[in-house]
């Protein structure tokens, strides 16, 4: 092992962030564990600190620079102007070594990098005449997950061994020791290490105020998209110590229906480990502004029969247990109340209340009308009312991924003008974003979840779905969605319903990560027989449509 560890430049994309989170990292982790490599990228970078010195000094320092190559990549001026000359001039001198990593595809055959040679001339250079990992017409987004990951499992070997026989790179303007005896100088201040991001989470608001409230908490947020529908959202970290989570955090707008389109949108994307919605509501039952509602249940009170009169068929969604549980610890615990807006009426401090919540399409304003009256008679263990929770906890049911709702008390009903006024709205927020932000610092990530019955065999994490080409799991995903019943979410669940009861027991279990398109048919694709019952129950509902045939196509090539 090396005096002192190597430190390894990355350059990426922040659009192949996910990349690196799920799958890259990890491959690296045992690198720093062991003190060989400190693996350096612009998510180190803290809030308040000089971006630019701390990017210069991990140029300087780097023995090793991997280049994680994608359009996103060769499209940043920063990285193609600012930091590959300088890695190239280096490497150029003997001081580091590149390592590209071919990620996406993109045009880097035919782009070339202008930099300075250590002679002072002008040279360029395409990257695909330096060896690294994938090929640039075979990337590794193209493989199957097992060949990627030996891909990466390469690259942490090729580190290991360059490091190994690194000495530690002595930045400019700091002379070396001059013989035996002598005092090094004092090494350059390094930029205080961004915590390994451990965890995904996705986090769901309905209302602008609310988003920025949530907002506020992360840092290094940027846009990302999803491809497919082109719906954005906001992805950025949140330092909670060891358990430092990636936060994907989205606005839905108002109302169950959209609430559960974008959470599966955020799911598919991300694929977190736990969800959160978070925002504001109205108490109708034992609340105060400002409180908190943390619901153990939420009511869709629009569900029933209208014979002879409207009668009520609710239905109910309840959080994760390991989520509530830990809400009601921190609830305890108290501490996040130095990170409320502000106390509520009369200097009282905000209270966390674990009571059901009714949630459906109307805003309610007032405790005299027809509506409060139902609510207060059919749910009169509610405790306020809203709009989405239900909606979105049903995802994550769906979906078998941990997540809970909070809500803060923005008005009582009655006087929610003069509530809004008194920035009620805003105070709301504030304290449900803190409260939901301890809660996820208290949650810790989990190992990713087992799928046995799925596996081919005990020791391969990978499914049968997973090691099909990409671009043919793709086209099929994509053929699928032409189908009404599997681009409308209602319908989608409905035509689930009627698989064989094994596959809808393996996706009520979770052993896929949503119940979204590709959750379906990959769990059919593992299951014997479920390739022909998708194309049974799909036959029967997408009879006469024109985009049956080019699915059906798709399943028949899967087998």
């Amino acid at each position: 092992m090396p005096d002192a560890a190597t430190t390894v430049f990355i350059s990426y994309s922040h659009k192949d962030s996910i990349e690196w989170d799920k799958h890259i990292r990890d491959f690296l982790a045992p690198l720093e564990r062991e003190g060989i490599a400190e693996v350096w990228m612009d998510q180190r970078i803290r809030a308040g600190e000089d971006w630019r010195q701390a990017i210069d000094q991990a140029l300087d320092r780097a023995g090793i620079a991997v280049l994680f190559i994608s359009q996103g990549f060769m499209a940043s001026s920063f990285i193609v102007e600012e930091e590959l000359p300088r890695l190239l001039a280096r490497q150029q001198a003997g001081d580091l070594t590149v390592l590209p990593v071919f990620l996406k595809p993109s045009t880097v055959g035919q782009d070339a990098i202008t930099f300075n040679a250590p002679n002072g001339t002008a040279q360029r250079i395409r990257l695909t005449g330096i060896q690294g990992f994938g090929r640039p017409d075979q990337p590794l987004s193209t493989l199957s997950v097992p060949k990627r990951q030996a891909a990466y499992r390469a690259l942490a070997a090729r580190i290991r061994e360059l490091a190994a026989d690194a000495a530690p790179v002595v930045p400019p303007g700091v002379t070396t020791p001059p013989g035996p005896g002598a005092t090094p100088p004092a090494a350059p201040p390094k930029a205080r290490a961004w915590p390994a991001v451990r965890g995904l989470a996705l986090i769901l608001t309905a209302l602008p105020e609310e988003l920025a409230a949530v907002r506020a908490w992360l840092r290094d947020c940027e846009e990302v998209e999803h491809g497919r529908t082109g719906t954005l959202f906001e992805r950025g970290y949140f330092d909670a110590g060891e358990n430092a989570w990636q936060v994907l955090l989205g606005e839905t707008g108002m109302g169950n229906e959209r609430a559960a389109v974008i959470a599966e949108r955020g799911i598919e994307l991300a694929d977190p480990e736990v969800v959160l919605f978070v925002g504001i509501a109205g108490g109708i039952k034992g609340v105060a502004l400002g409180d908190l509602v943390v619901p153990n249940k939420v009511y869709q009170y629009e569900y029933g029969k209208d014979e002879g009169g409207f009668k009520p068929r609710p239905e109910v969604n309840q959080p994760s247990h390991r989520a509530l549980e830990r809400a009601k610890a921190v609830a305890r615990a108290g501490t996040w109340l130095a990170q409320a807006a502000r106390p509520g009426p009369g200097g009282a401090v905000a209270q966390v209340l674990f009571k059901p919540i009714a949630a459906g399409s109307k805003v309610l304003a007032d405790t005299q009308s027809a509506l409060f009256q139902f609510i207060r008679t059919q749910y009169g263990d509610a405790a306020a009312v809203e709009m989405e929770g239900w909606g979105a906890l049903e995802v994550m049911r769906q979906g078998g991924i941990e997540g809970l709702v909070v809500r803060g008390i923005s008005d009582l009903i009655d006087g929610k003008e003069t509530a809004d006024a008194a920035g009620w709205r805003y105070v709301a927020a504030q304290n449900a974003a803190a409260f939901a932000f301890a809660v996820l610092g208290g949650l810790k990530p989990q190992p990713p979840k087992s799928t046995p019955a799925l596996s081919p065999t005990p020791n391969d994490p990978f499914t049968p779905w997973d090691s099909l080409p990409l671009d043919l799991r793709s086209r099929t995903v994509e053929a699928l969605l032409q189908c009404d019943h599997l681009d409308d979410p209602g319908l989608r669940t409905m035509l689930a319903g009627q698989l064989p009861a094994d596959i809808r027991r393996r996706l009520r279990l979770g052993n896929t990560s949503v119940l979204d398109v590709t959750a379906i048919v990959r769990t059919c694709y593992n299951a014997k027989g479920g390739i022909q019952a998708l194309k049974d129950v799909l036959g029967t509902h997408e009879q006469g449509t024109h985009c049956l045939d080019g699915a059906l196509r798709m399943l028949d090539l899967l087998g």
